[in-house]
């Protein structure tokens, strides 16, 4: 398999994310920000807590 390296403007224009409805990126940049701030629940807890409807 070979590697062949993207010019960033063709990664611009192959990006999904403007393709994204505002909600969607809205909800993401929420999520990056809380991340930042170090707000973030260990995946264990999170598991715990929904275990029953999996």
């Amino acid at each position: 398999m070979k590697i062949i390296p993207l010019k960033k403007t063709e990664l611009k224009e192959k990006d999904f994310w403007n393709d994204l409805p505002a909600y969607v990126k809205a909800g993401i940049e929420r999520g990056q920000k809380q991340a930042a701030e170090g707000k973030l629940t260990p995946n264990d807890e999170v598991m715990k807590k929904y275990a029953k409807y999996l």
